[in-house]
């Protein structure tokens, strides 16, 4: 009975992604080469804003040794074509203390 039911399971997952790519790439047809680059350079663009301020906080704290402001679930507007909605990504604090930081235990 396991097994049918991870079979259905899987051939449900797969028809979805099935769908989800043959719709993805109907999109992008649509789109065109421009419109397709102008999507790939707007989320470059965000990951590299993401990248820059979480640095900036990891350099604040290793320079002051105090616990950094790190961002708790912040959105960041991801652009997107001028026909889809923005996507919304979410930071997440590190999944590790630094253990030289105050208040860390031993």
């Amino acid at each position: 009975m396991r097994r049918l039911f991870w079979t259905a399971v899987g051939a449900a997952g797969g028809i979805y992604a099935y769908r989800r790519g043959t719709r993805a790439v109907q999109q992008a047809r649509a789109r065109g080469l421009v419109g397709n680059l102008h999507a790939a350079a707007g989320t470059a663009a965000a990951v590299a804003t993401q990248t820059r301020a979480l640095l900036a906080l990891a350099d604040q704290a290793a320079v002051g040794r105090r616990e950094p402001d790190w961002p708790r679930l912040t959105p960041a507007a991801v652009v997107g074509p001028a026909d889809q909605r923005p996507v919304t990504v979410t930071t997440l604090p590190p999944s590790r203390p630094d253990p030289a930081a105050p208040g860390s235990r031993p």
